[in-house]
């Protein structure tokens, strides 16, 4: 398989002989992040969809109306409006 690159057309495996001599300069940071970010390329494979990663799909946010936050009302005892000192009260309470 041939590939436009740069302006140049190179085979795939010139292309891997390259991504590997870059390899070899990358600390374990740097190739820790190339091993996630090799791992998300065949997933958006995998799943067909380039466009959405399956991360995402996991860590989606559901929109809901704000008055659904009225059942969580009431759940700890009422405070004074010192956030320091309503929390040190929560943690004498336990």
């Amino acid at each position: 398989m041939t590939v436009l690159h740069a302006r140049t057309a190179i085979t795939t495996r010139a292309l891997q002989r390259e991504i590997v001599g870059q390899m070899n300069e990358l600390s374990v940071d740097g190739l820790l992040a190339l091993r996630d970010f090799a791992a998300s390329l065949r997933q958006r494979t995998l799943f067909r969809e380039p466009h959405i990663s399956p991360a995402l799909l996991r860590n989606s946010t559901v929109e809901m109306p704000a008055d659904s936050l009225l059942g969580l009302m009431n759940l700890l005892p009422p405070v004074g409006g010192d956030a320091l000192v309503d929390s040190e009260s929560l943690y004498d309470q336990v």
